[in-house]
């Protein structure tokens, strides 16, 4: 399968954890602040709008993108070439 596959997939896969468990901390933290469950809901799911969560999801997908696309590069290229192209000047990595 092709890097940027693997890639994409991880990173919308983890947007949609992270964005879940951001919708648990901010019910959890209504229910400690004395809201009720249906009105803590409200205010987690991007101030009580389904939209609002989905563009949270989607803009966490897009920040973790060059995570994983330097994760699955170090794999394939080996995480001490990557990191020679990546710190070390043109000239002294063989350039």
């Amino acid at each position: 399968m092709a890097l940027i596959y693997t890639t994409l997939f991880k990173s919308v896969a983890f947007a949609i954890l992270l964005g879940c468990l951001k919708i648990i901390e901010e019910t959890l933290r209504g229910l400690y602040r004395g809201l009720s469950y249906n009105e803590s809901i409200l205010v987690a799911v991007g101030g009580g709008t389904l939209t609002g969560a989905l563009a949270f999801m989607a803009i966490l997908a897009v920040v973790l993108i060059p995570f994983f696309a330097f994760t699955e590069l170090g794999s394939v290229l080996g995480e001490e070439r990557l990191r020679t192209l990546l710190f070390t000047p043109r000239r002294a990595a063989g350039r």
